[in-house]
């Protein structure tokens, strides 16, 4: 079954008979147009569950937090080789930081890979439910009736599980900064609101909002090193540009949009700055968040 569609890949549910993984998966495929740069960038946000976030031996290593991210089972990007873009004869396994030394230095030529491979490179994830945060968000807080998804969205969030939502959103940065780690792309489609409790009213004294989130995506998740903070590498910078200027952009910081910097010190910064970004949309709707933001940007008074 398929569920869900990117510009660059696919994610269907499928069954895995090896019995490795239990019960039923998530598999992201990229699609024919995506190039090298784009099997690296799988193959990054895969690794970055195996080897840190979600790896139990890993000194910075947290059951609870780890459980607010997505997890990736295995990494078919093949780039966990290397030798003919991952493939072929002089192919051989490398670990990740070799992998990644190697295809985020400044000098690398992605070129030299030329057309990528043949082979649908592809990753293997848990399967979760529910549905992307958006579709349960406002877009003008003054108006209920308007929501953010155009489809049929389900019950709007109560007001007991949105700080609980901002609440498990912090954990997860501060995870992210233990490990060195910057998501650059935390916003509501990219968080999954996968566990809710019904009939909870914001008025019942004392009750737990019983929601839960798992953050998703972290294919542009880079490490926070001085090396990458200003490298041209397009397996790195993928925010720059003109376009990023635009108002659809607001989950990013100033200093990243339109630019040729990656992230600013100190780590958590950038996606504490995008955590502001999301927990205005919450509270006061997406598009007088975004009027409030471009105030600011102005200098000009809120009220």
């Amino acid at each position: 079954d398929r569920l869900g569609e990117g510009g660059l890949a696919v994610v269907h549910r499928a069954a895995d008979e090896r019995g490795i993984n239990s019960g039923d998966v998530a598999v992201k495929v990229l699609k024919p147009m995506a190039k090298p740069v784009h099997a690296f960038e799988m193959h990054r946000e895969a690794q970055w569950s195996l080897t840190r976030l979600h790896r139990v031996g890993h000194r910075s290593y947290d059951a609870a937090s780890a459980g607010l991210f997505v997890r990736y089972f295995e990494d078919h990007s093949g780039f966990e080789t290397v030798g003919c873009g991952g493939h072929g004869p002089i192919a051989k396994a490398v670990s990740f930081e070799e992998s990644r030394s190697r295809h985020e230095s400044r000098d690398f030529d992605w070129e030299s890979l030329g057309s990528r491979n043949s082979m649908r490179p592809y990753v293997v994830m848990e399967l979760i439910g529910g549905a992307p945060l958006h579709c349960f968000m406002r877009w003008d807080a003054c108006d209920p009736t308007v929501l953010a998804s155009a489809s049929e969205a389900p019950q709007l969030l109560s007001g007991l599980e949105k700080p609980e939502i901002i609440r498990q959103l912090t954990q997860a940065c501060r995870y992210m900064a233990d490990h060195g780690l910057i998501h650059r792309d935390l916003r509501a489609c990219n968080v999954q609101l996968c566990r809710r409790v019904a009939h909870v009213q914001d008025h019942e004294i004392g009750a737990d909002s019983g929601c839960g989130i798992k953050v998703l995506d972290l294919g542009v998740m880079i490490a926070a090193e001085e090396g990458l903070r200003t490298t041209p590498n397009p397996a790195v910078c993928v925010f720059g540009g003109p376009r990023t200027a635009a108002p659809g952009y607001d989950w990013l910081p100033w200093e990243v949009r339109g630019g040729s910097t990656n992230f600013e010190w100190p780590v958590h910064s950038f996606d504490a700055f995008s955590l502001g970004v999301l927990g205005l949309k919450l509270l006061l709707g997406l598009t007088f968040s975004r009027r409030l933001m471009e105030l600011a940007k102005a200098g000009k008074s809120w009220a």
